[in-house]
């Protein structure tokens, strides 16, 4: 249950990510969160979009504190 909530979270996180960064259409690949005992120890995104001048890549992040820099200062951009 505690991944469920926390992978709506990441979700939420992406989706103010993708208006900050005014990207036009993105969708979610991959999202792998890890516990250990029930606490959050990482998460695994891999979000494919496009931004507004229409090029289309892909955002790849491993991090392990769920916020917008966590997720960003962690990312690689394929």
């Amino acid at each position: 249950m505690k991944e469920k909530i926390l992978k709506e979270k990441i979700v939420r996180l992406i989706e103010i990510i993708a208006k900050k960064k005014r990207w036009d259409c993105y969708e979610i690949l991959n999202l792998d969160v890890i516990l250990d005992d029930g606490k959050f120890v990482e998460a695994n995104i891999t979000v494919f979009y496009s931004d507004e001048n229409d090029f289309d890549e892909v955002l790849k992040s491993k991090f392990t504190k769920i916020t917008r820099k966590g997720i960003l200062s962690n990312a690689k951009i394929y």
